[in-house]
């Protein structure tokens, strides 16, 4: 049977064996199935669904069609579980710079595969490719040495290990990006002067299912022995709804279990973006803020429970309230500052950034975003301003394609907070010359009330 062979199957809603999917997976990293018939693939699960039996399959043919490590032999010298961490996606996310070298002060080995990233969601190998000096492509022997004498490392996750992945995403991104441009204008509305509904298609972007084995694929590939998913959901995440979202956590916790491993997936808000800053070399200054005590509440708050919910993954803590009181304690005694310092600089940099940010990558232009009127602010829209750092040049549509690191985004004012007409509300950056769009793209992400709101959750609920 051809690869198309199967999606055509899969259009009929029938269900497909484990050979039927292994040929599919092998059609996408050999290149015979064509990027429309990918996209056929993904409208036809959306629509038919996967079954549990389905999406395992599925999981471990992305996983196994490529490279491989295996964690638990390749570090069993090292005690302690190897616990894997990924997120789908989110806009100013920078919270593994600040949860993994805390965990890993406490203890807990941290060998973390991480894949580039596309549109606005950066990946932890973008932000930290910020750093002067910083090398990710390391290489597994380097990788596994990194762990064994420091407890954590990062490795680039290779083009050979899960590329069906890959694949599917740099599709599924394609779908996403062509999403963003249809809903937002330059003014961030339908002409009307109403802002789209970004949820109406959402769903169809990432079937839960799909998405499940899309990124269980890569942790299986790397061989680790339980199961952390950050799952983000709302404005600025390829997942619109909580449904979804929710659909996504249980089918994750279910098939971990079904794979004899421990998982865990956070429902994590993704309306507007974690902290004030957006952009890598910005992100990485606010993620060095968080572990000196002094960032931001969401993202200290969040960093902590996924650095907690690692630490009961791996049995080193018995309740949540013990292992983020642990997580919290490693940050404001500066034991994880410490860690994250000496994981940069076994990784090639200079940790001098760390107390002189100018030496971190510094942009030529500006742009100051204005308040146009008075009022409480709005939930500021993440995938507005996801969509500006694109335009600005601080997001990349193809996982070869470089990004400015200076290009960034501050926000000054966030959710439920009162401004003043013509205070600055936040300031767009880039190493060239910012478009026009791109401001008013970032501007549009702004909207008020004249009633006062109450903050949004950032954690929204944990499945387990």
């Amino acid at each position: 049977m051809h690869a198309v062979d199967v999606v055509r199957k899969k259009e009929r809603g029938e269900t497909l064996q484990v050979h039927e999917i292994r040929r599919m997976v092998e059609g996408l990293v050999d290149g015979t199935l064509p990027e429309a018939e990918t996209r056929a693939l993904i409208r036809a699960v959306s629509r038919r669904g996967l079954s549990e039996d389905e999406t395992l399959a599925l999981a471990r043919a992305i996983a196994e069609t490529g490279d491989t490590l295996d964690l638990s032999s390749d570090l069993s010298s090292v005690p302690g579980v190897k616990v894997g961490k990924i997120t789908t996606g989110g806009v100013g996310d920078k919270t593994s710079l600040v949860a993994l070298p805390a965990v890993a002060a406490l203890g807990l080995p941290v060998a973390h595969v991480s894949a580039r990233g596309l549109g606005p969601h950066a990946g932890s190998v973008d932000k930290l490719a910020a750093i002067p000096g910083f090398r990710s492509a390391i290489g597994r022997e380097a990788f596994l040495k990194q762990v064994q004498d420091i407890g954590l490392a990062v490795m680039e996750k290779p083009a050979s290990m899960a590329p069906a992945a890959d694949r599917l995403l740099a599709v599924i991104y394609d779908a996403f990006l062509e999403e963003i441009g249809r809903t937002y204008g330059a003014e961030g509305t339908d002409g009307a002067g109403r802002k789209p509904d970004a949820g109406a298609e959402g769903s169809a972007l990432l079937p839960p299912a799909l998405g499940v084995a899309v990124f269980m694929g890569r942790l299986l590939a790397a061989g680790y022995e339980a199961l952390l998913v950050d799952v983000k959901v709302g404005a600025g995440a390829l997942f619109r709804s909580e449904e979804d979202a929710r659909s996504f956590a249980e089918l994750w916790v279910r098939l971990s279990r079904r794979l004899g491993k421990k998982g865990a997936a956070v429902i994590v808000n993704m309306n507007q973006p974690h902290g004030q800053e957006v952009g890598t070399a910005n992100e990485v200054r606010e993620a060095v803020e968080v572990l000196m005590g002094r960032g931001p509440d969401d993202v200290l708050g969040l960093s902590m429970r996924l650095g907690g919910e690692m630490l009961l993954l791996s049995e080193t803590a018995k309740t949540i309230e013990e292992a983020v009181n642990r997580v919290y304690e490693a940050i404001r005694s500066g034991a994880a500052l410490l860690k994250f310092k000496e994981w940069v600089e076994r990784q090639g940099a200079d940790a001098a950034f760390i107390d002189e940010p100018a030496l971190l990558p510094q942009p030529e232009y500006e742009a100051v975003i204005g308040a146009q009127a008075e009022g409480v602010l709005l939930p500021v829209d993440a995938g507005l301003v996801g969509a500006a750092l694109l335009l600005a040049g601080g997001a990349r549509r193809r996982l070869d394609a470089p990004l400015d690191p200076a290009s960034g985004a501050t926000l000054y004012y966030k959710e439920s907070e009162k401004v003043s007409r013509g205070e600055a509300l936040a300031r767009l950056v880039a190493g060239r010359d910012i478009p026009d769009e791109a401001a008013e793209m970032l501007a549009s992400a702004f909207r008020m009330t004249d009633q006062n709101i109450m903050y949004s959750h950032t954690v929204i609920d944990v499945v387990k």
